[in-house]
C-alpha cells in the first residue's frame, strides 16, 4: 500500500488551543488548533473557507498569524503561514510558550449540567 507523501516541512506539535480567525477579509469564526508548526496549522472548524483563501489566525495567546488555506478535509482545513524568515523563528518561540502555558494551566473541563439549574436541583432529580 502506498502512503501519501509527507508534505510537512517542519515538525508539528499537538496544541489543542481555541482560536479565532478572519476570512474573506471581514468574516470572523471560531475554531480549534489541532496541531501547529512554524510553517502551518490544522484547524478544526465548520467555516466555509476555500483553498487559496487568506485567513488571519488568532490562536489564544499567540498573536496574529497571516495564513493561506492549502487543504480542506471533513471538519476543518490546513493553513500555510505567510511569514518572513524572522517571523518563522519567532513562531517557534510562540509555540514553545503556548505548550508551556498549556502544561501549567490545562483547559478547564466544561460542566454538563444545565446552566440554569443549581447543584441542589441536580441532586433532587437524581
Amino acid at each position: 500500500m502506498d502512503l501519501p507523501k509527507e508534505r510537512r516541512t517542519a515538525p508539528c506539535v499537538k496544541l489543542g488551543k481555541q482560536a479565532r480567525f478572519l476570512y474573506y477579509q471581514d468574516l470572523e469564526s471560531d475554531g480549534h488548533v489541532q496541531n501547529i508548526s512554524e510553517t502551518g496549522a490544522v484547524i478544526l472548524s465548520d467555516a466555509p473557507v476555500k483553498i487559496g483563501d487568506i485567513v488571519i489566525l488568532y490562536p489564544n495567546g499567540m498573536g496574529r498569524i497571516p495564513s493561506e488555506v492549502v487543504r480542506l478535509f471533513d471538519g476543518g482545513f490546513a493553513l500555510s503561514f505567510i511569514l518572513t524568515i524572522y517571523q518563522r523563528g519567532s513562531m517557534n518561540q510562540r509555540i514553545a510558550m503556548a505548550q508551556q502555558a498549556l502544561a501549567l494551566f490545562p483547559p478547564l473541563r466544561q460542566s454538563f449540567r444545565h446552566p440554569h439549574k443549581t447543584q441542589h436541583e441536580d441532586m433532587r432529580q437524581a
